[in-house]
């Protein structure tokens, strides 16, 4: 996600059923949005964008 510009996007595709924790976890640590998720088969689809304004990781921010 470093390299990518403010505002970019970024698909990550996962086998794993955890993951959606996971992604959902990272994303509201690291300051970043997860636009979407999906299910295609038994492939999960996260869709990652990277805020235009950096948002600085908050590691006692609750999720939900």
């Amino acid at each position: 996600m470093r390299n990518l510009r403010p505002g970019a996007r970024l698909t990550v595709l996962a086998t794993d059923p955890v993951a959606a924790i996971d992604f959902l976890y990272y994303c509201h640590h690291a300051g970043l949005e997860l636009v979407s998720t999906a299910q295609r088969a038994d492939v999960l689809v996260f869709e990652i964008r990277k805020p235009e304004k950096p948002v600085p990781p908050a590691p006692d921010r609750r999720i939900g």
